[in-house]
């Protein structure tokens, strides 16, 4: 059974979709399963969000210099006043990790994840793929929200983020989780 939108009102046209075998989803719908996009902050967005706060809470011996000469970059929701944005790597002793923020109505959640093992090692991979493990969530104690929506914000995020947001994107990337 089709869902069709009700700006569809002539029998003939809505017919001719029902016939294709086609599932139509009302736009507000879908746009609730995944309304992450990449982008790189404006100014007014930097003031905002405070981005320039943001890194030197989590960038202590660099503060004051703020994302290396370049626009800051994140993984943001407007509709549900959410983002991700990478903090940085987990140095020599955890090359594959990430420490990555979301930003949640003003909170923060800190979540420490790992690239996989069968992750691809090779951008020209086709596909390539990334996999994820989860390793910390850290939120603040006034938030509400559980871990499991916690780890869905999260997973909706990276799928959309891919290989490295706004700043570069590899063709045929498949993201997936071992959490």
């Amino acid at each position: 059974m089709s869902v069709l939108p009700d700006n569809i009102s002539n029998a003939s046209d809505r017919m001719k979709i029902e016939n294709r075998n086609i599932n139509v989803i009302p736009l507000e719908k879908e746009r609730n399963v995944m309304a992450f996009v990449n982008e790189f902050a404006s100014d007014e967005d930097i003031e905002k969000y405070d981005l320039n706060g943001i890194w030197d809470q989590y960038h202590p011996l660099r503060k004051g210099r703020y994302y290396c000469g370049q626009a800051p970059m994140y993984t943001i929701d407007r509709e549900r006043n959410i983002f991700f944005m990478v903090l940085g790597g987990g140095g020599e002793e955890h090359t594959n990790r990430l420490e990555v923020l979301l930003w949640i109505n003003a909170k923060h959640v800190v979540v420490e994840i790992d690239l996989a093992i069968g992750s691809s090692p090779n951008i020209n991979d086709v596909p390539f793929k990334q996999i994820w493990e989860l390793v910390a969530v850290h939120p603040e104690n006034s938030l509400n929200k559980s871990k499991e929506e916690l780890v869905e914000i999260l997973k909706e995020a990276l799928i959309v983020h891919g290989f490295d947001g706004a700043n570069r994107q590899v063709p045929n990337t498949i993201v997936e989780f071992k959490f």
